[in-house]
């Protein structure tokens, strides 16, 4: 099975569209699935700027809405992590995932889905720690302060990812904190030494990340964020960090993993957990000072166990999808926006 992976897209879908075809082009064959690893600036029209959470200036459409629109399709399905320049509007009203265009799935705050038999985990935006046991308490239209409180990770979310028995492959926006101080080597002290710095004054990265790595065990991690091209190996696990579109095609790699491709569905062990948190979703509190191992202990036992589901039917408006998923699963929607609807 081939997986292409990108860097921080910034609004670039028809590029990424015409790599596809180029590799198709010329190996004969395209890829099974793409991973977007965030700032994928999903506008639609150009009142979804107004959520974006970037200097004026590169408030910029691109081409995402060609695909809105059926101008351009996506040729393959498409799994979008969430990144910290994005248009919030409406990312912000998919907190478990939802559809945004044909073939394209953006994966909510944190996810784990299957493809065919490899199963494929996320969380996305950036970890800053006056908002990680904050609640979901922005205000739907997304604007001014919560512009960028609502793209920063809350604990639930690590919380609930670290609940899982394991994944195949882990994606994020940020990286984990920790990669660049103990594993960037004389590679990032040339190249970008502040995030060295930054990581050793412990300002950097996705404070749970290595704990994606030692408790799921993924074959592989991808991230972006930083815009650099950089590689290591962490216990065993294959780290790589993709830049932004620009000049050759290193803002992108495409990937060989064991496995067959199939239906993109939720995970089912997912699903189990998104149900029995809804107390920490409401309440992210709730996770302070307390040993998350010990209560995944307590809580793994009683766990309802569901088989893997199906993304649903296609659906643009987000509250309809979102509320749906809820109904349907009998989870507690952390955006109080959508609450009403289910």
């Amino acid at each position: 099975m081939k997986i292409l992976v990108t860097g921080c897209l910034h609004g670039e879908w028809e590029k990424l569209v015409n790599t596809v075809n180029q590799i198709e082009q010329e190996k004969g064959t395209k890829p099974d699935l793409i991973i977007v690893s965030g700032d994928t600036q999903t506008m639609r029209t150009e009142a979804d700027l107004e959520s974006l959470a970037c200097p004026p200036q590169y408030r910029l459409m691109h081409t995402f809405y060609k695909l809105y629109t059926g101008e351009i399709q996506m040729p393959v399905p498409t799994i979008v992590v969430g990144g910290n320049h994005e248009a919030m509007d409406w990312l912000f009203l998919l907190p478990f995932g939802g559809w945004l265009a044909p073939n394209v799935f953006y994966a909510g705050r944190a996810n784990s889905l299957v493809f065919g038999d490899t199963t494929i985990s996320s969380i996305s935006g950036l970890y800053r720690s006056n908002f990680y046991y904050q609640p979901v308490n922005e205000k739907y239209p997304i604007r001014s302060n919560d512009m960028t409180s609502s793209h920063h990770v809350r604990a639930f979310s690590d919380f609930q990812l670290l609940g899982l028995s394991n994944t195949d492959i882990m994606c994020s926006h940020d990286w984990p904190s920790g990669t660049a101080s103990n594993y960037g080597g004389k590679y990032l002290e040339k190249l970008k030494p502040t995030l060295i710095d930054s990581d050793r004054a412990g300002n950097f990265g996705l404070i749970r990340g290595m704990d994606y790595i030692n408790k799921l065990t993924p074959s592989a991690y991808f991230a972006a964020h930083h815009h650099i091209k950089f590689s290591t190996t962490i216990n065993d696990c294959s780290f790589i960090a993709l830049p932004k579109p620009a000049g050759k095609n290193e803002w992108c790699c495409l990937v060989d993993f064991e496995g067959n491709p199939g239906e993109l569905k939720y995970r089912g062990e997912w699903i189990s957990i998104l149900k029995a948190t809804g107390a920490e979703m409401a309440n992210p509190e709730l996770l302070k000072n307390v040993n998350w191992g010990e209560k995944w202990k307590e809580m793994k036992p009683k766990l309802q166990q569901y088989p893997d589901q199906p993304l649903g039917e296609y659906e643009l408006d987000p509250i309809k999808y979102t509320a749906d998923f809820c109904r349907r699963n009998e989870i507690f929607c952390p955006n109080e926006t959508i609450r009403p609807y289910i």
